[in-house]
């Protein structure tokens, strides 16, 4: 059964109220998309400036290769846009009558460590917080991340695989290599992203 499901190719496509708008074959594509749209299309016109202006300075970030910055830098463009972004994966049955939903991803609310460390990074660039505050709330939110997320999973290793699928899907920073298991997620991954964010503001001389 699972060698049928993995034969079966996935795409991506935006909802907006309820609709699906357009069809990608990647998330990254998808996210792309979504910054298109709010910069060009006229239903977001009183927006773009603000969007395209946010995604150019987010993604200057210089992180030296500890993430993929663009995913991170579309998310915190698009958040200046009242409402939420949704991008729905689908699986493309053989059997046209079996249901091709697999899941919906909120993309301004989904649970991403890596663009919480990045989102701090950010306003200690432009002067919102300071690097001790900001290295606060890196571990206070992220610890607060952990148990909401494990209470949708159900279980560590459902988070663990969740945290895996956000990783590798927007490029993210690897924080589950090394010694990071399932059962040691809760107490460790906050202040493993708190390190993390330490080492990358001074790297950027922040």
């Amino acid at each position: 059964m699972s060698d049928n499901i993995a034969a079966e190719p996935v795409v991506f496509q935006i909802e907006e109220g309820g609709y699906g708008v357009d069809i990608t074959p990647s998330y990254t594509a998808s996210m792309r998309r979504l910054l298109h749209r709010a910069t060009d299309h006229p239903k977001y016109a009183a927006y773009a400036t603000k969007v395209a202006a946010g995604h150019a300075f987010f993604s200057q970030m210089d992180i030296k290769g500890h993430c993929d910055v663009e995913m991170a830098s579309i998310r915190h463009a698009l958040a200046v846009v009242p409402g939420h972004f949704v991008i729905a994966e689908h699986r493309l049955r053989e059997n046209p009558a079996e249901e091709s939903l697999v899941r919906r991803i909120n993309v301004l609310a989904e649970f991403d460590p890596t663009f919480e460390v990045l989102l701090r990074l950010h306003c200690v660039r432009i002067g919102e917080l300071g690097v001790r505050k900001a290295s606060k709330e890196v571990a206070s939110v992220i610890a607060g991340g952990m148990r909401g997320l494990i209470r949708l999973a159900g279980s560590l290793d459902d988070a663990y695989a969740h945290l895996r699928d956000v990783q590798l899907r927007t490029g993210g920073i690897d924080f589950l290599s090394g010694e990071m298991t399932a059962a040691r997620l809760r107490e460790t991954l906050p202040v493993v992203a708190q390190e993390r964010f330490r080492v990358m503001a001074g790297e950027m001389g922040l």
